[in-house]
């Protein structure tokens, strides 16, 4: 068996089979999900289950647009989620350069504090976050919650960002753009 794995062509092809296993893993609840989608409500909850429909039946999504108001949560959803993505990569990306680049008292500790919080479970800043918020306001808001996520994904994206603009690739990019400009 070992002397098959140093094969190239027999490794590649059980790396490929294993991706492929594992491809379909991942892939298999969603194709179940989109299955369950179209069954009838009666095929839905019928024990034993069934894996294939006979009548495919788009009446839940006619459902889902008629009595619901999911057009206006999928763009509430949206509209946050984009909002918050911008602020944490400006503020991140403004904070990680300036934390590798500069030279100032207190750098090394605001880069382990940084470390700290991201090693923090965000479930024991949820209520003291809350009461802030309150206090704050923004409770039932867009702005509050962009907040709110901006602030619990901000020490990743730092510390992410920080490590980037630490290694080689960046220095390469510096010299590009200082010799095109």
């Amino acid at each position: 068996m070992d002397r098959l794995l140093y094969m190239p062509w027999m490794r590649q092809t059980i790396i490929y089979l294993f991706a492929l296993l594992l491809t379909i893993l991942c892939a298999a609840p969603l194709f179940w999900m989109a299955l369950t989608s179209i069954k009838p409500d009666k095929e839905i909850l019928a024990s034993p289950p069934t894996f294939w429909t006979g009548e495919a039946s788009l009446d839940a999504y006619v459902r889902l647009f008629s009595t619901t108001n999911f057009l206006d949560y999928l763009q509430n959803s949206v509209t946050v989620a984009a909002a918050a993505t911008i602020l944490c990569i400006f503020v991140a990306t403004l904070a990680g350069y300036s934390i590798t680049r500069f030279q100032f008292w207190g750098r090394e500790t605001f880069a382990a504090t940084t470390l700290f919080t991201y090693m923090m479970a965000p479930i024991m800043i949820v209520v003291p976050f809350f009461i802030l918020m309150r206090g704050l306001g923004l409770n039932n808001s867009h702005f509050g919650l962009i907040l709110g996520y901006s602030a619990f994904a901000l020490p990743f994206s730092l510390w992410l960002l920080r490590s980037f603009f630490q290694s080689s690739r960046f220095c390469f990019l510096i010299v590009f753009f200082t010799e095109i400009f």
